[in-house]
């Protein structure tokens, strides 16, 4: 004789929340240092792009970096994602404002982060206005790592030719 397999609707409720979508805050930690020879102080932002991207946007959020002090900011991102999918963010995206490096537009940083996996990646130049000349994206060294909800990402800029003559 064939055993029932229980209740069909709470079956079927059991399985429409396990694959149901959500979405969540997830927050990712920046901490900038700049590689720079003389050890100088320069001014840096972190700021949410997809909220805004123009120079007094950037500038809410400017501070400074050193190579004893990194720069910090903490962003929170929204996503969707199914009901048991933890952890961070997939991919990580923001504003990177340098106005000593170049002060006619801010570098998009953008990638998956690898837990413990130092990347590098490329951050293009995004102008506030349309360009004459585009300015050369930037190299950064990024090392992530999840506490398991979050990322605390260790950036460092690079070190790139002299900066452009004032405009």
């Amino acid at each position: 004789m064939l055993r029932r397999a229980g209740n069909p609707l709470l079956v079927m409720a059991v399985v429409l929340a396990l694959a149901g979508c959500g979405t969540g805050t997830f927050d990712s930690t920046y901490r900038v240092s700049v590689e720079d020879p003389t050890g100088a102080v320069v001014a840096v932002s972190v700021f949410d792009s997809s909220m805004g991207d123009t120079q007094d946007w950037a500038e809410k959020s400017l501070g400074t970096a050193s190579p004893e002090r990194p720069y910090e900011a903490t962003m929170s991102a929204v996503e969707s994602r199914l009901v048991l999918d933890g952890g961070p963010s997939k991919t990580v995206e923001a504003g990177l404002y340098l106005p000593e490096l170049n002060p006619d537009g801010w570098y998009r940083v953008a990638f998956e982060p690898v837990d413990g996996a130092q990347q590098g990646v490329k951050a293009p130049f995004v102008p506030w206005e349309v360009p004459g000349n585009p300015a050369p994206a930037i190299d950064l060294r990024i090392l992530p790592e999840s506490d398991g909800s979050a990322w605390i990402l260790d950036l460092t800029v690079l070190p790139t030719g002299p900066p452009p003559a004032a405009s």
